[in-house]
């Protein structure tokens, strides 16, 4: 196992929003055979001020693609946020990690000391690369993907721990 940015970033946006694609898969299928139109998934929210399932998958995908591409020093992706199904979010999901897949590995881990400053509407921040894809990407990517997770359990979509956690390969 390597303790590189580009193996940490990859094996974990590969895991994570890859997991999530599969399991849209799964609730596409399940809302399919149900006659549950995708609109009640994608509005769902575990609490009013959150965001709707399909922004919490949108965002994951965002912060994956986007983290990367500031990693590897390349320009932002630009995904419009245009998704009306199931299955668009799930080839959303699966289009991100392709992205982040792509990136160049020697980008991604040259000058691992080097800052990334982001400006978010609370201001600059400022982190060094190996904190930024450890203490900002990866929460945030992790934190989204559990979110759309819950919403779509809580709508019913058979889907369990492993699920989640081993690369959606879990049946449920």
């Amino acid at each position: 196992m390597s303790n590189t940015i580009s193996y940490m970033l990859k094996a974990n946006v590969g895991q994570i929003v890859g997991s999530m694609s599969i399991w849209l898969g799964k609730a596409a299928d399940h809302a399919k055979s149900h006659e549950i139109d995708d609109a009640n998934f994608m509005a769902q929210r575990l609490y009013p001020d959150m965001f709707a399932m399909d922004r919490q998958v949108q965002t994951a995908c965002d912060m994956a693609a986007r983290g990367g591409a500031r990693l590897a020093g390349v320009e932002l992706p630009s995904f419009p946020d245009e998704e009306k199904t199931l299955s668009e979010l799930a080839e959303r999901a699966a289009t991100t990690v392709a992205f982040v897949n792509r990136l160049d590995d020697g980008a991604l881990d040259a000058d691992p000391d080097s800052t990334i400053v982001m400006t978010t509407p609370f201001g600059d921040r400022t982190f060094q690369k190996l904190q930024y894809m450890a203490n900002f990407v990866v929460p945030n990517v992790t934190f989204h993907t559990s979110m759309a997770y819950a919403l779509l359990r809580k709508q019913g979509v058979p889907l369990g721990k492993l699920d989640l956690l081993a690369g959606g390969q879990a049946t449920g």
